[in-house]
């Protein structure tokens, strides 16, 4: 798939995730109206869906081949700063685990 502009503007529900998600490399083909645009990356098994033709428009980020099947469905009024959290908790699982586990006291540390 080659790699082309996303046609989300700067206002659009979804646009800062179409922005980082270019960032990391994710790419979608071209799309001329409004539907679901699919991103992928070749080193991520995620898929993202951003689809701003349904009211509320909504963003699907759904796990790949590793592990168990899960997603996250988010909706356009959730703010631009929480799509991007959301966006790198979703890839990076055990991290956000990691971290979890130290704000809460259940770190386990070695000697």
């Amino acid at each position: 798939m080659t790699r082309t502009q996303h046609t989300l503007s700067g206002t659009a529900p979804f646009a800062a995730l179409a922005e980082e998600l270019a960032e990391l490399g994710f790419e979608t083909g071209h799309y001329d109206t409004p539907g679901p645009r699919q991103y992928t990356a070749t080193d991520s098994p995620m898929q993202i869906t951003i689809d701003d033709s349904r009211r509320p428009p909504r963003a699907v980020l759904a796990s790949g081949e590793d592990g168990p099947a899960w997603h996250i469905e988010l909706r356009g009024d959730v703010p631009d700063g929480a799509q991007v959290m959301t966006l790198y908790a979703a890839l990076h699982p055990d991290n956000i685990a990691a971290a979890a586990r130290a704000a809460t006291g259940t770190a386990h540390t070695t000697a």
